[in-house]
This record gives C-alpha cells, sequence and structure tokens, in this order.
C-alpha cells in the first residue's frame, strides 16, 4: 500500500442534490458579479453615460455583501469527509486534501450555528454542515477523540 493511501473508516457526505443547488448559486452568483461589471463597461464607455456614484455605490455594496455572504461559505463548506485511523480526507466545491489528525489547529462545535469549525496548519478553516453531514454528533466525537490521543502522545 501506498504511503497517500490509507484505510476509511467512515465516509461522511451531503446528498447530490444540495451539492448541485450550491454549484448552481456559485454560477448564478459570478454570472452576477460579470453581468453588472459588463453592463457598467457597456453604459460609460461604448454609450459615454453619465453615472450617479450614490446608485453605483449601492449596486457594489450589495454586490460585495453577496459575494461575502454566500461565496465564502460556500466555497468553505465540506462537501465529503473521510475519516481514518490516522489521517482524514476533506473535499470542498473547489479542492481535496488529506491531512493527518496532528494537523488540526482549531475545532468548534458552536451550538447556536449550523456549522462545525475545523482550521488546519496551513490556515484552511472548513465549515462542516450539522445538517448535511449526518450524524454529525459521530464526527464530533471521532475528531475530539483522535484529537485527544494525539494531545496524549504529546504530553508522554
Amino acid at each position: 500500500m501506498k504511503s497517500s493511501q490509507y484505510r476509511i473508516n467512515k465516509t461522511f457526505a451531503r446528498s447530490r442534490f444540495i451539492h448541485w443547488v450550491r454549484i448552481f448559486g456559485l454560477t448564478c452568483l459570478f454570472i452576477i458579479n460579470i453581468n453588472l461589471l459588463y453592463n457598467d463597461y457597456w453604459r460609460i464607455i461604448v454609450h459615454h453615460m453619465a453615472i450617479s456614484l450614490n446608485s453605483e455605490f449601492i449596486k457594489y455594496a450589495m454586490l460585495i455583501f453577496l459575494d461575502i455572504g454566500y461565496f465564502w461559505p460556500m466555497s468553505l463548506e465540506v462537501d465529503k469527509l473521510e475519516l481514518a485511523d490516522d489521517k482524514f480526507k476533506v473535499k470542498t466545491i473547489f479542492l481535496t486534501k488529506t491531512y493527518s489528525f496532528k494537523d488540526i489547529v482549531y475545532w468548534k462545535n458552536p451550538t447556536k450555528l449550523s456549522f462545525g469549525i475545523l482550521k488546519t496548519q496551513d490556515n484552511f478553516i472548513y465549515l462542516l454542515n450539522k445538517k448535511d453531514l449526518k450524524p454529525f454528533d459521530k464526527i464530533e466525537s471521532y475528531i475530539i477523540a483522535n484529537l485527544n490521543i494525539i494531545k496524549n502522545q504529546n504530553l508522554t
């Protein structure tokens, strides 16, 4: 067995329908961004029309709000989580990475949020949706158990 392969103990994944809804949402957000910029280019450069700074400010403030409010959570949300004895694999919409449990810097499961927050040594923050990755309590117990094992190994 190669060192890059490992035995998967458990796989948690959200439904494909929710995954495709996220991709559709990101595509629509991308189209809105391109469309608004192209519309302003066409209006200013091609037609030499004057613009109102107040309306442009409001429009771009809303665009930034949409980008921050939707793009970042959707791109950081975990689509699939594979847990093994000493490693775990995280798949989001854009990337797939494999980590050791030693690479976890921060793990938090806030009760008031619908996301668990996982931060790794390479400063990636992953959001684990409690409603999509079921049963979430097993994910949390597995991560906490492996973090406690690593913590006990470091103390001895």
